[in-house]
């Protein structure tokens, strides 16, 4: 069965909460506060660094989601 992740905006304490009570007692369900500050992959400013990761790590882009609805939700499939 997959396992559903639920990102809430760090701007939404009370949100996060209110998923987390809703959401409570479901073991195929992690609430989690989004806790990304950008990107931390900063170029050198004295020599190009060429783009070492072959892929982005992220699965799925959630960033519109968290932005205009305050929450997204991620399908995790076992591997």
């Amino acid at each position: 069965m997959d396992h559903r992740l639920i990102v809430v905006a760090r701007e939404e304490p009370d949100l996060f909460d209110y998923i987390r009570r809703d959401q409570f007692g479901d073991d195929n369900v992690t609430v989690i506060a989004d806790r990304r500050h950008g990107d931390r992959r900063r170029p050198r400013r004295d020599e190009h660094d060429p783009e070492r990761r072959r892929s982005d790590r992220r699965r799925c882009d959630i960033d519109d989601l968290l932005r205009v609805h305050g929450w997204g939700e991620v399908l995790l499939s076992p591997d």
